[in-house]
């Protein structure tokens, strides 16, 4: 993703009482994935944490020097929403340095995945976050400690994915109490969006098969889901 496009400033959720943690093993050991990840560093983001987040339009824009845009973002600003997410990967190296780190985010939502034919998605295509329920029994993802919200809905959708980069802080407050995935919740959670992903791989290749077999569409179509298939596995 561009950089210039992606600028978002995350916060971490308030600190509640929790016992103190041990981090991970620095050296290379078989890795016990019951421990949750380091919450010894200051620097952050951080792997696996959980965060709220908003868009910066100004920041996002400003590398296109483009007055009228940056007029308009900071129009935008103060409508700008709060979301719920967390960090499924850093992508730089983690520099105190760097003013900014990519990061995959996963954002929540409440609810089940809205069903969508056009995109091969349905409402089982989601992970729930304890205490929420799954309609098929997956067992829900729990953060360490538990999310501090009131709500009790909220699922991890597999296409509500997004590049994004964030602002690197550093933070003098204890970490310890900020919730998280363990390495083993992060682990059991990419398990289920890895089958999300081929139940969507199996319904786009599924409608393939089937418009070719009818002629139900053009050459130019068919090209054009070659390419898409082609784009969708590669993802994978």
């Amino acid at each position: 993703m561009n950089d210039s496009l992606s600028k978002h400033q995350l916060k971490l959720f308030p600190s509640s009482p929790m016992a103190a943690v041990n981090s991970l093993p620095s050296t290379y050991q078989p890795i016990d994935q019951s421990l949750p990840l380091s919450r010894s560093s200051r620097l952050y983001p951080q792997f696996g944490a959980f965060a709220v987040f908003t868009l910066d339009p100004v920041a996002s824009l400003e590398a296109l020097d483009d007055p009228a845009a940056l007029d308009a973002a900071r129009a935008l600003a103060p409508s700008c929403k709060k979301y719920i997410g967390y960090v499924a990967g850093v992508l730089d190296l983690p520099f105190q340095d760097r003013k900014y780190h990519k990061c995959d985010v996963y954002i929540l939502s409440r609810g089940l995945a809205i069903p969508s034919p056009t995109r091969h998605i349905d409402e089982n295509m989601c992970i729930p976050v304890a205490p929420a329920t799954h309609p098929q029994g997956r067992r829900a993802a729990a953060p360490t400690p538990a999310l501090p919200l009131p709500w009790d809905d909220l699922y991890i959708h597999y296409n509500a994915f997004f590049a994004l980069r964030v602002k690197t802080d550093r933070h003098e407050t204890d970490l310890s109490a900020s919730p998280m995935f363990s390495l083993a919740e992060l682990f059991a959670v990419e398990r289920l969006l890895s089958e999300d992903g081929q139940r969507q791989d199996a319904l786009f290749q599924e409608e393939w098969l089937r418009s070719r077999q009818t002629g139900g569409i053009d050459e130019s179509s068919i090209l054009m889901m070659d390419l898409t298939l082609q784009r969708h596995f590669t993802r994978h």
